[in-house]
Parts: C-alpha cells; sequence; structure tokens
C-alpha cells in the first residue's frame, strides 16, 4: 500500500478523520474492503506478482511500502514461493527450486498487536486483532481529559510526521 493516496493525499489524513469514521459504521465492510482493495491494485496488481493475500484488505494491518513495488517491477527485488526446507547452504522453495550457497535467511513474521504495557492490556484491549481508538490515539471509554498515547499511531503511519503533529495538535486541544 502506497502512503500517498487519492489526489496527493496522504492516507493517514484521508482516513483519520470524523467523516471517514462516522462512514465506516454505516458501510458495509464489503464495500470499504472491495473499494481499497481497488484503489490499491490500480497502482501495484498484487496478484501479478504473486502478492495477493488470502485476506480481505481490513482483515489485517497494511504493510505501506512506497519503494518494494518499484524494486519487484524493475526485479531489484525478487519474488520466490514459500520456503519447503534447508541444506546445509541451500534455500529449498515449494516449486523444487533451489538457491545454493546461501548466507542468511532472514523471517519477516510480522509482530505481536498488543498493548500489554497498560493496566497489562486492560486499558486497551486488542480484539480479533481489532482495536477501538478513535483516530487510534483515544480510548472513547475514557475522560476526554486523558493523556494521549501516540505510540500506537506510528504502526499505522509508519512515522509520518504529519501524525506525530496532529497527535501533538490533538493533544494540546484537549488539555485546554
Amino acid at each position: 500500500m502506497n502512503r500517498i493516496w487519492y489526489k496527493g493525499e496522504p492516507q493517514d489524513v484521508v482516513f483519520l478523520n470524523r467523516y471517514i469514521h462516522s462512514f465506516q459504521k454505516i458501510l458495509p465492510r464489503s464495500a470499504s474492503n472491495w473499494a481499497i482493495e481497488r484503489h490499491v491494485n490500480e497502482r501495484f496488481d498484487h496478484g501479478r506478482y504473486g502478492l495477493k493475500p488470502k485476506h480481505r484488505a481490513l482483515q489485517a494491518h497494511p504493510t505501506v511500502n512506497d519503494e518494494l513495488p518499484n524494486r519487484i517491477a524493475s526485479g531489484t527485488v525478487i519474488i520466490k514461493p514459500n520456503i519447503a526446507s534447508f541444506a546445509e547452504r541451500d534455500v529449498i522453495f515449494e516449486d523444487g527450486r533451489t538457491v545454493k550457497d546461501v548466507d542468511t535467511v532472514i523471517f519477516a513474521t510480522g509482530y505481536s498487536f498488543e498493548f500489554a504495557m497498560l493496566e497489562d492490556g486492560n486499558l486497551i484491549p486488542v480484539t480479533d486483532n481489532q482495536v477501538n481508538l478513535y483516530k487510534y490515539m483515544y480510548p472513547p471509554q475514557l475522560s476526554p481529559k486523558v493523556i494521549t498515547y501516540c505510540a500506537h499511531l506510528f504502526i499505522f503511519t509508519r512515522f509520518c510526521r504529519a501524525a506525530l503533529e496532529r497527535c501533538n495538535r490533538q493533544q494540546k486541544n484537549i488539555l485546554q
């Protein structure tokens, strides 16, 4: 998924607003999935490169990367099938191909989506890989005069400066 959405708008600006938040509550999840998948595949056809996930767009946290599609298309990153097994210095893939004399294999297996550091996970519960935070910062059940939890925001915006500035602005507005 690209950081830039329609007409050059950063995707966090497009999706993190009250209008979209309210609209997503009434729109069927299948329609939201269809719209996001259509837009994402307009720029980079994931099926063509064997990267189409088995899940729908909103069933997992997206990988946001502007450079990877260009690297795949140019051949500087080569997509390989799943690993079937290892030999002494070889990697054998599920399709039977082998790469010999491999120095290093890096397993990118994701991350644990939880907030155990905040009241042992009870303050911000995660259910079915979903969290209920307004603007990915505010637990709606708490008082409006609460300290903002900004770290979670970076999972979705990947260190976006605009997101940090908005977080600081929101914090100042709440505390006034």
